[in-house]
């Protein structure tokens, strides 16, 4: 009979567990005694001991991973609602922003060609307004203050006075489009559009039908306007210097007609319809970036994955150590071969001979045949 002599510990670390195999002594008793054999191999107590440990251990590194984990989990399901609902909100987005985008694309390969504004001339048409807005009003502010108003008043006065000269100038912006309009009509008649451009967009290449009275009163208003503003500026000047006051007027006169130039040459309605894709493409593209950034979506999949990433490296440890106490079984098994043999025979696996004990002086063939077999060999004579 084998007398296991183990030396236990009320709690096996795994920093202890090698220790523990390397003072493990197996003594054989009552003289010298093969192994048993079954079919399925044979078994030692030593080797269950040592693999409970590895199991435990197994078990005590994935608690620790889940303890490790559990803020991360926590988190994550707090954001769940959250993300969920900010997915949902992205992925309805998602269409729209994408038929802007195609929309966008379609129109500039469509319209590109009837485009007629200059590349970047919009600094040029802000500037020019703000310098004519500029030089209108202060002639009118100087004046008003030398008449004895208050500054803060003239103030006033002078800016809507110029604001409504360029406002009156931008009739040449109505202007310019209408021509602009005849021409695609003209061209979209001699069939140099194709009918698929046409039906997306009519009211590019539709007839221009303009109603001549509301054109023509918008003109006059327009007339008019400039008229007031330039009689305004002369009279007020002319009390101050006299005749030297029409040259005042005359420049209110000019910078209106600046403003009506300025308006006209910056006019286009394809150019116009193109902006308003392309801030349409670029709002519904951002609404979705904005959707796609938010924190509570990134919350919940950064917990999600520590979670996940931590339990990976403590099923890895689980497993290491799973091993580590097979190996430290195999090690046992190494240091007593007197009692547990000399490793694995290259003999087949005897599945069709029954359990039994092969006794360690045993001379009878069939014993020697299973000698060495399932991981083990007869105990040395």
């Amino acid at each position: 009979m084998i007398n296991f002599k183990l030396f236990r510990r009320r709690q096996r670390p795994a920093r202890d567990l090698t220790t523990h195999a390397s003072r493990i002594r197996i003594d054989p008793v009552d003289g010298e005694k093969g192994a048993a054999v079954r079919q399925d191999g044979p078994s030692f107590d030593v080797g269950a001991e040592l693999t409970a440990y590895g199991d435990q251990m197994a078990d005590v590194s994935r608690a620790d991973g889940e303890s490790r984990a559990r803020s991360a989990l926590l988190t994550a399901a707090r954001s769940n609602i959250g993300a969920d609902s900010a997915r949902e909100l992205l992925s309805r987005r998602l269409e729209p922003t994408t038929a802007a985008l195609s929309i966008y694309d379609r129109a500039v390969a469509d319209l590109l060609s009837f485009v007629r504004r200059a590349p970047h001339s919009r600094r040029r048409y802000e500037t020019t307004r703000w310098v004519l807005l500029l030089g209108d009003t202060a002639g009118i502010w100087g004046a008003a203050i030398y008449m004895g108003e208050l500054p803060l008043l003239a103030a006033g006065q002078a800016v809507a006075a110029g604001m409504a000269a360029i406002t009156a100038g931008q009739v040449g912006a109505d202007v310019r489009e209408l021509r602009l309009a005849r021409q695609r009509h003209d061209l979209a008649e001699t069939e140099r559009v194709s009918p698929e451009v046409q039906q997306r967009y009519p009211r590019m290449f539709g007839d221009p039908k303009s109603d001549g009275a509301t054109y023509g009163l918008a003109l006059k208003v327009a007339l008019l306007v400039v008229l007031a503003i330039g009689l305004s500026v002369f009279a007020l000047r002319a009390t101050i210097e006299g005749a030297a006051g029409a040259v005042f007027g005359a420049l209110a006169l000019a910078t209106a007609a600046a403003s009506l130039i300025n308006s006209w040459s910056y006019a286009d309605d394809v150019a116009d319809l193109l902006d308003n894709f392309r801030l349409s493409a670029r709002q519904s593209l951002a609404d979705h970036r904005q959707l796609a950034a938010d924190s509570v979506i990134s919350t919940r999949d950064a917990a999600t994955a520590e979670a996940v990433s931590i339990d990976r490296e403590y099923e890895l440890r689980a497993r290491s150590q799973s091993r580590h106490a097979v190996a430290l079984t195999h090690e046992v098994y190494r240091r007593h071969p007197q009692v547990f043999g000399h490793g694995v025979s290259l003999a087949p696996h005897p599945t069709d001979v029954p359990s039994k004990v092969v006794p360690a002086d045993s001379q009878r063939p069939g014993d020697r045949m299973l000698d060495g077999s399932n991981g083990c060999s007869r105990a040395q004579r």
